[in-house]
């Protein structure tokens, strides 16, 4: 080989090697960029859980009109995220879980104090937090598998007994 050969492999050598090192430094901040967003998202989740197991302690679900929008703004987060940390912790979607936890206040509260029996339904409704009854009713339905006045009545029932 000659010598200019040896010369143009060897600054094409040096040319690959430059650019892998530059390639692996690229990898080296994409990685390190993953992780911190990674240890943030964490961090993050680990706050937005905080702040609904103090929004179920406070029982702040029982207020009207409350929203998924209305919680990420009480929580500082947004709703995109609340909705997914929520979703990933709890295994439904904001809905469900607010309607999950009013009806098992009401259905709890029913159960444990005998003046909740002779209260309406739309009273009821009321109390946990819904603006409709219709709403309520369906939602106490598809939760129990039988409406608020047939709850209500079998455990009029079972008292009898």
């Amino acid at each position: 080989m000659c010598e200019l050969e040896i010369a143009e492999k060897s600054a094409i050598t040096r040319v690959l090697q430059n650019n892998l090192s530059i390639v692996n430094q690229a990898n080296q901040k994409e990685k390190n960029t993953k992780e911190k967003k990674e240890i943030i998202g964490i961090l993050k989740e680990k706050e937005i859980n905080r702040g609904l197991s103090e929004f179920e302690e406070k029982k702040d679900f029982l207020k009207k009109g409350m929203n998924l929008g209305k919680l990420s703004t009480l929580l500082n987060t947004n709703v995109k995220y609340l909705s997914l940390v929520i979703k990933k912790n709890k295994a439904q979607n904001f809905n469900l879980y607010i309607n999950n936890l009013r009806i098992n206040y009401i259905k709890t509260k029913i159960q444990n104090d005998q003046n909740f029996l002779k209260y309406k339904i739309s009273h009821l409704s009321n109390l946990c937090g819904y603006s409709a009854t219709s709403t309520f009713s369906k939602s106490f339905l598809d939760i129990t598998g039988i409406t608020p006045s047939e709850f209500i009545q079998n455990l009029k029932d079972s008292m009898k007994k």
